[in-house]
């Protein structure tokens, strides 16, 4: 919830060894100590692509305001933003290439 990210982006980890409800166990590690710098922060990593079951980025699947709240936050946050695209927009083209196999 709205908690998880306030504490992600003020303290790097949303989970620092409570209990989660979907694990059913503790989850993370205390990392409030820690500085901004030693944590990157990104809108969808290459495993998020690949692993949808038609590698939809997220501009495929959220409104476009959606996503440039996303980038906005991403570029506010205190930690390292982490850009992966050269594309100056957001792509629309399946990230099959993830899934392919080389045989």
């Amino acid at each position: 919830g709205d908690q998880h990210l306030t504490r992600a982006l003020a303290e790097g980890f949303a989970y620092q060894g409570e209990e989660s409800t979907y694990w059913r166990r503790p989850r993370g590690t205390p990392s409030a100590d820690l500085g901004a710098e030693r944590f990157l922060i990104y809108i969808q990593n290459h495993d998020q692509v690949g692993n949808r079951p038609q590698g939809e980025r997220l501009g495929a699947l959220v409104p476009f305001e959606a996503s440039k709240l996303a980038a906005g936050l991403m570029l506010a946050a205190p930690a390292v933003p982490l850009h992966a695209s050269a594309r100056p927009r957001p792509a629309i083209s399946r990230s099959s290439s993830l899934c392919r196999s080389r045989t």
